[in-house]
């Protein structure tokens, strides 16, 4: 903790009259639950900040990014929104991507020895992974027939499709206060919003995988099937060395109390 601060004050030494803190969002907000380190659970920050620096919605990426449908969005807030809609693109990206490269190995090894590389919980998702690749492909070859453009929309909702789950009424959400169009988008392009819906644990079978999620809507238990979760849960400033007590430190976005999350 006291290591930037020391910095800081290092900086005064050697003539600098001010220091500004640029650091991005604070730390994010824990979830303490049951299942909150299962593999398949993720912040959201992390998977748009992998999606888009790390190139993983490019065709040729190798980017480890990995999504499963059913795919739940935990929050209410614009970075939630902004989650599921990338979700819903990326996820063909993905399934094709795998099911070209599956298929180019099995002509080039023989199927038997590339289902070999996984144990048998993962080749359950790989089939669904080549299953789904398959379908996409076949979409976006009956689109170009047709002559129209590819409507992925209802193969992700067969496959469980992508929601947000908020605590609160929607008028309460801050996507909604703060930019009610592009919530209305969201819903448009296909994402589920289920509101007065809060996530209690977090379920897994197998080799530990998500399988479902427990949550509670208006008080009524249910346990939804799930392949992935993203939380979306807003972040904390930072306030620790009394770095906001300080004039000659300014802190700007979330480092910054006043405009935490």
């Amino acid at each position: 903790k006291p290591l930037l601060n020391d910095r800081a004050l290092l900086a005064f030494e050697m003539g600098f009259d001010h220091v500004a803190l640029c650091l991005g969002a604070g730390a994010p907000n824990l979830i303490e639950m049951p299942g909150g380190l299962t593999p398949g659970v993720r912040y959201a920050s992390d998977f748009l900040m992998t999606l888009h620096m790390g190139g993983a919605f490019k065709h040729d990426s190798l980017t480890s990014l990995e999504v499963s449908l059913p795919a739940y969005v935990v929050g209410g807030g614009l970075t939630a929104v902004d989650t599921a809609t990338e979700i819903l693109a990326y996820y063909p990206v993905q399934v094709t991507r795998f099911y070209e490269r599956y298929m180019e190995l099995c002509l080039r090894l023989g199927e038997e020895a590339v289902r070999k590389l996984w144990v048998r919980d993962q080749l359950n998702k790989v089939d669904i992974f080549v299953r789904h690749g398959r379908e996409i492909l076949q979409e976006r070859e009956c689109a170009q027939k047709e002559g129209r453009a590819p409507d992925f929309l209802p193969l992700l909702h067969s496959w469980g499709g992508i929601h947000i789950l908020y605590r609160r009424a929607l008028q309460e959400a801050p996507a909604y206060r703060l930019n009610a169009h592009e919530l209305q988008k969201a819903l448009e392009e296909g994402v589920i919003l289920h509101p007065h819906t809060r996530l209690e644990e977090v379920l897994s079978k197998g080799h530990g995988f998500v399988s479902h999620v427990r949550v509670f809507e208006k008080e009524n238990e249910k346990i939804l099937e799930a392949g992935s979760v993203f939380l979306a849960t807003g972040v904390r400033a930072c306030e620790q060395d009394g770095y906001h007590q300080d004039p000659r430190i300014t802190c700007y976005g979330d480092m910054d109390p006043k405009f935490s999350g």
